[in-house]
């Protein structure tokens, strides 16, 4: 799957350093989103930080690491919490995108392996079973990609 813009993300759930980082971390991110991150920031946030990083040469990579966990230091939040929210983000992305891909179920498949099982997604792994009385033998393919759709759906308007 392609890295997902920073926009998208920004456009499905407000992000925090720690968001950026842990995405940055696990490429779902470039360290260069970092920086377009904080120049949007320095509307709300003037920290020295922040406008430290938005005015680091791009190609300093080591730089912009070094700065983006000193501003994910500061926050309050957890790993877990940035690790749910890229879930929902990624999961949105492949929805938005999910024409533009053979299997998207297969990815769905990946992305459950990637974020290490999580359960609130089973619904939408075609080979975990359901938990909801549904028996996907008795419906055709078509309806139990429907089925799929909807959870899908379901999964990423929550928020």
């Amino acid at each position: 799957m392609r890295k997902i813009p920073l926009d998208f993300a920004c456009s499905v759930i407000p992000l925090s350093w720690n968001d950026i980082k842990w995405a940055c971390e696990k490429s779902i991110l470039d360290w260069k989103d970092a920086q377009k991150f904080a120049l949007d920031a320095l509307d709300r946030d003037s920290a020295s930080d922040v406008l430290e990083l938005s005015m680091t040469d791009s190609s300093k990579i080591e730089e912009i690491i070094k700065i983006v966990g000193i501003l994910s230091e500061k926050e309050v939040s957890e790993k877990e919490v940035s690790k749910n929210n890229w879930l929902i983000i990624t999961l949105s992305w492949l929805y938005q995108e999910k024409d533009n891909y053979s299997d998207p179920f297969g990815l769905i498949e990946q992305i459950y392996a990637d974020f290490d099982y999580p359960s609130e997604i089973e619904s939408i792994v075609r080979y975990m079973p359901t938990n909801d009385g549904y028996n996907p033998s008795l419906h055709s393919f078509e309806d139990n990609e429907k089925r799929l759709i909807q959870n899908w759906k379901t999964i990423i308007n929550k928020d």
